[in-house]
């Protein structure tokens, strides 16, 4: 009997079982790559719930749990204690590690107790059911023999209801495992941001006790293993985890955690799109409307590449028009994990840039940080980002390796991708070799056979797939942890070449973990170098060759180069075509090397390039640690053959070869200083592969800022002269100035690679002034009135010239008053004492500008506005009657002051106060009930209880309000305010919104299906939006964790109840908050009469 993998009556939902049943059948093949000893030795036990050898004692409930492994998950219910046991079968003595899983479920789950029997007793250990469902959630390792009983136990009761789904055993060794450290990366922390990492520990003699000194902000949290806080100073700090068992067995692990500075998102400010010409609303217009994924023309780069072509040569544009959070994944379609998409862009990771439509392809996350293998694109041709696919749901296998739920050859895990991602143009794919993968830190991985996983990947993600609405991988393999989303259908837009299997002989890397990519086009095929390890962490030099997008076992792999000694750290490379050599930057001590790709073998080894930097312009920064070049982005300019280096700020390097191959002969320049607009030096966890040559559009493409995903062309420097830059500083475009003074000219002007030798001041085609040296300042004396177009002309020492931008100003003539009047309140208005009014004016100057408009009852101010619309809030507590004005001051400080008008203040109408509420002073007017989906013909009228959780329920209330309705209120009277009250018995908090009925319905007929004997809803459950309840809410209200009262202010409900509106009360619909089921109490609630349904108005009685 092969023991390999023991599945019990293996069954599975629908939109799952194909997979399961592929997983399953693929246990007989022979892993090529193996990470665990073959089957029989090395047994991996599978229970579910449909075993018949479990016991299950106590009350039960079944439920179809999303991504349970069971046909059927269950919960326990009702009072007293209920236990399931799960009863394995064990092949071979020794210590197996036990996992349990139970899907992502809206149920009531708590802190489960799970007993275990084992052969040395019986133990009990604790798991958080609240989080982490749809993965294995490691309990501990413990002994078993086929001689002794094995039972695993899962306890639960009325207070703490206990899910269960499936068990797995994998065993572990003969002898008690030792105490090892299994965390092996920890998530990017950001200063003044909640930090929580879990710490996995496996072995040893329980209990185990860690200690780690961390820095500010951040402690261990002893009872659950965790570091969290919030950090408070930036940096890289390598900590050291140091854990004992009960033994005195100690073991260490040393871990890196990168805490980033927070000034990024929203709180510095950031550079505009650069657009010549372009107005704000032309720009925003731009971020509204982004077009089809089709092939980028020479007509849809219009607007880029002339912005290109007026961009001075050596200078930075920040060219994205929306920011990169603007197209997220919405949050209830991501899989869970530590971060939200900014860490594609943060967490070690590459873009591929796509020479075919001009788009720049992202793709990223993994290890600790983010599990979301969605795909974002920004486009040249429309400068704006858009998502290009949504993330597919994030699973384990039957050994814990992390797949898409429809299995790994629909699409791959998320990962760090370094300088690894790259766009393939012939065959127009993506190619994503991933790097560190989610949750494991390697190469992406597969169950190859019952106990063993190896190796798969790289993979293609093919662009004319994208779509922002669908999921990458197939049909139903969206993240369904929230809703369904059944809008949501695969795209199918990836491949997975899986050379593990399909070039079985082939010589491959081991992994892409600080691997570096760079493409040529060689006999016709698309050709990627790349640095990856072949085991261990040496970087050796493989080539890569696509000859059939179609046939994965026509690729071919060669490793090219072998490892003599250069820095195992995060690299970028670059590759010349015509020199065939392969460079890659170090570390700051041993900071660049190569490969001649023209001499491949074994004992081609990397060269350390002997960089002369006469001018001390890279190497001194790279010495004192002020750079540091592993964070450092690098790729090859084939126009000016060089090597161009950018660390995150606006300097960039060339790194010039020699003519011939050597070590020596190369050099380093700082190019010129740029008088643009530049990036603000932020590298977070290094640029890599975000810094590439654009061959289509002559510049070099960055990215930086993992929220805003702010890109930036970089203009490289030619050998021509290139033109002065000048700009008129003063006075402002569009600046008004009053007749008689004079105008300050001012302008700024510099030559990237000259001097200035003059600049002319214009008004128009008037030549004012000619200025030979800085300050370029000139005086304009009385200029006459009107408009005049200035600009500023400067000529560099090589005689060429370049205009500034033009500035309009206008010299004003003989001032004109303003203009003004009160628009409201109505001339002859009647207002209650105490009552707040806006008075508003309407003012505008003919020849200048508004600068401020006060408001006047009588001789006496009430205040002042300085810009549209002018308004101030105005009350009389006494009443009479009152006289209110209005007088406008123009820039220039003339004034006028508006027609007066009257207004009268009365006495206000008696306020009353009265609280409607079943049972308490003589009131009998509430109707309320609850719909059931799984009551679907029977009325809950008579319940005393709303039962609220997710779309199952929905709870009913209306009030007898006025008199032609039965209620107490007077027809015709004014409502203040009505508050709607409603009492929750059981925890967990919430937030809902109370929404209008529309139809009628009877409490004592209303059910899932009908609101009244024969006739129906427009929607089961009264879920028809604008037909069965108004889509607008009248109020929105929140209730805490422990019983207590939730309030909504429906008082435009009942406002318009009052004008004549039908009254069938509200129903309550769920915001956000804790999804466990809630009670709240009905009218028949015996407890307490004055915890019953309530709503309390505030109204004048009708004079």
């Amino acid at each position: 009997m092969n023991y390999g993998l023991i599945v019990s009556s293996w069954r599975m939902p629908c939109r799952l079982m194909l997979f399961w049943l592929m997983l399953l059948a693929l246990c007989t093949n022979v892993a090529a790559t193996e990470t665990i000893p073959e089957s029989s030795d090395y047994p991996n036990i599978v229970l579910t719930t449909d075993d018949s050898n479990n016991q299950r004692l106590g009350a039960f409930e079944e439920f179809r749990g999303y991504l349970a492994r069971s046909s059927w998950a269950l919960t326990s219910v009702g009072p007293g204690k209920s236990s399931y046991a799960f009863q394995p079968q064990i092949p071979r003595r020794g210590w197996y590690t036990i996992y349990l899983w139970w899907p992502v479920s809206k149920v009531n789950a708590k802190q489960a107790q799970i007993r275990v029997q084992h052969a040395e007793g019986s133990s009990t250990v604790r798991a958080d059911q609240t989080m982490g469902g749809g993965l294995w959630q490691r309990i501990g390792t413990f002994p078993f023999t086929p001689e002794s009983s094995s039972r695993i136990e899962l306890v639960g009761n009325s207070d703490k209801p206990v899910v269960v789904d499936a068990l797995r055993l994998q065993f572990v060794g003969e002898s008690r495992p030792g105490l090892r450290i299994v965390t092996s990366a920890l998530p990017i922390a950001v200063v003044n941001e909640r930090f929580d990492a879990l710490i996995e520990v496996d072995g040893g003699r329980p209990p185990v006790k860690c200690h780690v000194a961390l820095p500010s902000g951040l402690a261990l949290d002893a009872a659950r293993l965790a570091i969290s806080g919030t950090p408070t100073v930036p940096g890289q700090w390598d900590i050291t985890i140091s854990c004992f068992d009960s033994s005195g067995v100690h073991q260490q692990r040393l871990l890196s955690l990168e805490i980033l500075s927070n000034d990024e998102e929203g709180s510095r400010a950031t550079p505009a799109l650069f657009r010549p010409g372009a107005s704000g609303s032309e720009i925003n217009a731009a971020a509204a409307a982004p077009t089809t994924s089709e092939m980028a023309s020479s007509q849809a780069l219009t607007e880029i590449q002339a912005m290109i072509a007026s961009l001075p040569e050596g200078n930075w544009a920040k060219v994205n028009a929306n920011n990169y959070s603007d197209v997220w994944t919405p949050p209830d379609l991501r899989p869970s994990g530590a971060y939200d998409p900014r860490a594609i862009i943060l967490a070690w990771s590459s873009f591929g840039w796509d020479t075919n439509r001009a788009d720049l392809w992202l793709y990223g996350g993994g290890h600790a940080n983010y599990s979301g293998n969605d795909v974002y694109r920004w486009r040249a041709s429309t400068m704006m980002w858009e998502r290009a696919s949504l993330p597919s749901q994030v699973i384990q296998d039957l050994l814990g390796n992390y797949i898409a739920v429809d299995g790994p050859d629909a699409a791959p895990a998320s990962a760090h991708t370094y300088d690894n991602n790259i766009f393939l143009p012939i065959v127009d794919r993506l190619l994503v070799l991933g790097g560190a993968a989610w949750q494991n830190g390697g190469q992406y991985k597969r169950q190859a056979t019952a106990t063993t996983s190896r190796n798969t990947g790289p993979y293609f993600f093919d662009p004319n797939r994208a779509d922002p609405g669908k999921v990458g991988g197939s049909t139903g393999s969206h993240v369904q942890n929230t809703a369904p989303h059944p809008e949501v259908v695969g795209g199918e837009m990836w491949q997975n070449r899986d050379h593990t299997i399909n070039l079985a002989s082939a010589t491959l890397p081991a992994n892409h973990v600080n691997g570096c990519t760079a493409y040529a086009a060689e006999n016709g095929r698309d050709t990627v170098y790349l640095g990856a390890t072949s085991g261990g962490t040496a970087r050796n030099l493989y080539r890569y060759v696509i000859n059939d997008v179609t046939a994965p076992a026509a690729d071919s792999w060669e490793r090219i180069g072998g490892y003599l000694g250069s820095p195992v750290v995060e690299t970028s490379c670059a590759f010349d075509p015509v020199q065939k050599i392969f460079v890659m930057t170090g570390s700051n001590e041993l900071p660049f090397y190569y490969w001649n790709t023209a001499t491949p073998g074994s004992k081609n080894y990397e060269v350390r390039i002997n960089l002369s930097d006469t001018k001390g312009q890279l190497l001194p920064l790279l010495q004192t640690n002020v750079i540091t070049l592993k964070k450092c982005g690098l790729d090859f300019d084939p126009v000016q053959r060089k090597y161009m280096l950018w660390c995150g700020d606006g300097r960039v390097w060339s790194i010039s070869p020699p003519e011939s191959i050597s070590a020596s002969g190369w050099s380093v320049s700082l190019q010129p200083t740029p008088s643009s607009s530049v990036p603000n030096g932020d590298t977070g966890t290094g640029i890599l592969g975000k810094w590439k040559y654009a061959s289509d559009l002559g510049v070099f493409i960055g990215l930086q800022d993992r929220t805003l995903g702010n890109v930036w062309v970089y203009k490289p420097v030619s050998g021509a002269n290139q033109s002065p830059v000048v700009n008129l500083t003063a006075p402002l475009n569009g600046a008004t100035i009053a007749a008689g003074g004079s105008v300050t000219l001012i302008a700024n002007a510099s030559d990237i690679d000259g001097t200035v030798s003059k600049v002319e001041f214009f008004a128009g085609a008037e030549k004012l002034s000619e200025i030979t040296s800085p300050p370029y300042q000139f005086f304009w004396v009385s200029p006459p009135a009107g408009s005049h177009i200035l600009t500023a002309r400067a000529t560099d020492n090589l005689g060429k010239t370049a205009v500034s931008p033009p500035n309009t100003i206008t010299i004003l003539g003989i001032n004109q008053p303003p203009v003004v009047s009160l628009s409201s309140p109505a001339n002859g208005t009647t207002i209650n004492a105490g009552t707040f009014i806006g008075i508003n004016a309407n003012a505008s100057d003919s020849d200048g500008s508004i600068a401020k408009v006060e408001f006047f009852d009588g001789s006496n101010k009430i205040g002042e506005s300085l810009s549209p619309p002018y308004s101030v809030a105005w009350s009389a507590s006494v009443p009479g009657s009152y006289t209110l004005s209005a007088i406008a001051y123009d820039n220039l400080g003339a004034s006028t002051s508006s027609a007066p008008i009257s207004v009268t203040v009365i006495a206000p109408l008696p306020v009353s106060t009265l609280y409607l509420q079943d049972g308490v002073n003589g009131y009998a007017g509430t109707r309320d009930t609850y719909l059931s989906v799984y009551s679907k013909t029977t009325s809950l009228g008579t319940q005393t209880y709303f039962l609220s959780g997710g779309s199952s329920y929905t709870s009913l209330v209306r009030f007898a309000i006025f008199a032609s309705e039965g209620g107490p209120i007077p027809d015709g009277a004014t409502i203040q305010s009505a508050t709607l009250s409603m009492y929750k018995s059981s925890p967990y908090d919430y937030t809902y919104r109370a929404h209008r009925i529309l139809m009628d319905w009877s409490e004592t007929q209303a059910t899932w299906q009908q609101r009244l004997a024969g006739a129906a809803w427009s929607a089961a459950g009264a879920n028809n939006a604008g037909s069965d309840y108004l889509s607008i809410a009248d109020g929105q209200g929140s209730v805490g964790w422990n019983s207590g009262w939730l309030d909504i202010d429906v008082s435009v409900g009942v406002q318009q109840m009052a004008q004549g509106k039908p009254n069938f009360g509200w129903r309550l619909i769920g915001v956000s908050g804790n999804n466990n089921l809630k009670r709240f109490y009905t009218r028949e609630s015996a407890s307490d009469p004055n915890l019953r349904p309530k709503l309390t108005i505030i109204y004048n009685s009708a004079q």
